[in-house]
């Protein structure tokens, strides 16, 4: 019976970082489809293109509002 060693052989350690950058690279592509998915059922569900909007960064408005973009959200703090 093989006793547990907590030495990190050097051979087994190439091994080893390769096995953890493969886990964390599915990790990440998982969270990146994920990611993706809720953009489109966004997109979908409030009837407008997303990605689009994130390109350029102008927005449709309901009922042609006109929407200043130098609106401060609160008023500047005064000392």
């Amino acid at each position: 019976m093989t006793q547990f060693s907590p030495t990190i052989r050097v051979w087994d350690l190439p091994t080893r970082i390769f096995h953890w950058n493969e886990a964390l690279f599915f990790m990440m592509a998982t969270l990146v489809g994920i990611h993706l998915a809720g953009v489109v059922v966004e997109s979908v569900l409030h009837r407008e293109n997303l990605v689009a909007v994130m390109f350029h960064g102008r927005k449709r408005v309901e009922n042609s509002k006109v929407v200043p973009d130098s609106v401060p959200a609160r008023p500047p703090i005064s000392p």
